[in-house]
């Protein structure tokens, strides 16, 4: 073959939108995460499961299947979304609906980026990393409670969490990269000052304060991972922020401002609404299954599968 065309068609290979490589490169999926990825890790780890009637397989901080569920699932990859049970020896546990084996999500409810510790990013991806593949999509999904401890600080110490909390996602993506990881999507903070914990808050300043603090976060987490971006290393952004705001002004739900779930006084007790379907938020701060579903299909869109616009995704 002569030398002009095979780097036409060299070319043609490497300009082709990842999506079209996607379901026949991704071998498997492995997330990094907090609550709204979850799958099960934190409840294992406690032995603390919800009613099933409020939560699917009681495991999840919703009453469905997560986004990274669906994502994985839109892959061909389902299995790759059930927790990692890293935090568990031996890797199995036993829940209401029967036992269930170690996947490749490392996602823990209530984890922070701003603090190292084992069920924290830095120790997730500190536990992952002895099995680096280059042919995996790893997903980072954390950032929203950062966000909301650090609405209810002063502004100097609130600072400093998101800057800390930034700084040590770019450091664990660095150490992923160290090890031969070469795709990522990571999923930008979502807007918390919308979430009834913020908006609901007596203090009407707060909600003002955590929407600077969401923008803040994005912008310099937007410019670490562009100089983290470098040949050989595909980073896609998903812009969390703006679904959300799109969703909620959708008319797709009728309440948008109120939790389903009260959660404040469980196990002893909890109280629900009775129709998720109807509500944006689960509880005070996560998302119902049928947001997670719309969520998973534009996260999928990212890489040309599912049918979402994909207009939230940038490499």
């Amino acid at each position: 073959m002569h030398k002009p065309m095979l780097r036409c068609i060299l070319l043609f290979w490497l300009l082709l939108p990842l999506g079209v490589l996607a379901q026949p490169y991704f071998n498997q999926v492995v997330i990094f995460g907090d609550s709204l990825s979850d799958t099960g890790n934190l409840a294992c780890f406690r032995g603390q499961f919800l009613p099933l009637n409020i939560s699917e397989g009681g495991r999840r901080a919703s009453n469905g299947r997560l986004a990274v569920e669906h994502l994985a699932e839109a892959l061909g990859l389902d299995g790759d979304a059930d927790p990692s049970l890293y935090l568990l020896a031996p890797s199995s546990c036993v829940t209401p609906t029967g036992v269930l084996t170690a996947g490749n999500n490392y996602a823990v409810g209530g984890a922070v980026a701003s603090t190292i510790s084992a069920e924290n990013l830095f120790g997730q991806v500190v536990a992952y990393l002895p099995r680096t593949d280059p042919r995996a999509l790893h997903v980072i999904f954390i950032g929203g409670n950062d966000l909301i401890l650090a609405s209810s600080l002063p502004p100097l110490l609130a600072h400093i969490i998101v800057q800390t909390a930034v700084n040590h996602i770019a450091l664990s993506i660095r150490l992923l990269k160290w090890r031969g990881a070469r795709k990522f999507i990571v999923v930008m903070a979502p807007d918390v000052s919308r979430t009834p914990e913020i908006a609901n808050d007596p203090n009407p300043l707060r909600a003002t304060f955590a929407s600077a603090l969401t923008q803040k976060f994005n912008r310099h987490l937007h410019w670490r991972l562009r100089r983290l971006a470098w040949w050989g290393t595909h980073i896609t952004e998903f812009d969390l922020s703006r679904f959300m705001s799109d969703l909620l002004g959708s008319g797709t739900f009728s309440n948008i401002i109120d939790p389903c779930l009260d959660l404040d006084n469980f196990p002893n007790s909890f109280s629900f609404c009775g129709d998720f379907s109807t509500h944006f938020f689960w509880d005070k701060r996560h998302l119902t299954a049928e947001v997670h579903r719309l969520l998973g299909v534009e996260l999928s869109a990212c890489f040309g599968v599912g049918g979402g616009t994909g207009i939230y995704c940038k490499d």
